[in-house]
């Protein structure tokens, strides 16, 4: 009787030991992403600008493997973003944090996106959007600009979005900015002006790495 096979597709988000199961050929199509970059936020004069995070990089293979053998999979993480509250009169630069890597094996790595630097988006797969620009890519990354008081303007880059990954690039005109998975990071966002003129500011985080497995599994 001849073999029965059924189409598999695993989605791993988190780090684990892999044991290679009976399949069609032994052939399995690897596709990883590296973790996406920050945002990052300038204050100048108390006005206030960022970019956008890059997407992680992505790396795609068909491997040849071994029934039974162990891969360790590492799922990065993205870049950390950061707050804090500032006065007006406090100049400064935030330089977004770049995405980790993500490893299959000894056979395949992904590297991070990196952080929005002033204004400038990070680089990455795709690269996040300038202060006030879209990210790249198609989904959630969408930049912004606004004036928040008659002495205080606000730019924000959208972070880049990750190709055929779960999630979006981080949006700068929602609170938090964070992205979906590989995504990047928006840039400078402001949550809240005190009446004594302090700033309330953050910096979205890019999304966590991700690891997709395609094969024929045998039945």
């Amino acid at each position: 009787m001849a073999d029965k096979y059924v189409s598999r597709e695993e989605i791993i988000t988190e780090s684990k030991h892999w044991t290679v199961p009976e399949a069609k050929d032994q052939s399995f199509e690897v596709t990883i992403y590296g973790g996406g970059g920050s945002g990052s936020i300038e204050t100048f004069n108390g006005n206030i600008s960022g970019a956008g995070g890059g997407s992680g990089y992505v790396t795609t293979a068909t491997l040849t493997l071994e029934a039974g053998e162990d891969i360790e999979i590492i799922i990065a993480d993205g870049g950390e973003g950061a707050s804090g509250t500032t006065a007006e009169s406090i100049d400064g630069l935030t330089i977004g944090n770049s995405g980790g890597t993500t490893f299959f094996g000894k056979y395949l790595f992904a590297a991070g996106g990196l952080g929005g630097f002033a204004g400038s988006g990070g680089d990455g797969y795709y690269d996040g959007g300038d202060s006030g620009e879209n990210g790249e890519g198609s989904v959630g990354n969408n930049g912004c600009n606004s004036q928040l008081s008659e002495d205080v303007s606000y730019s924000s880059g959208g972070g880049a979005y990750a190709p055929n990954a779960i999630g979006r690039g981080g949006a700068a005109n929602i609170a938090t900015g964070d992205a979906g998975v590989a995504s990047g990071g928006a840039g400078a966002m402001v949550t809240d002006i005190s009446e004594y003129g302090e700033i309330t500011r953050r910096i979205g985080s890019g999304g966590p790495g991700l690891c997709i497995i395609k094969y024929q599994k045998k039945i």
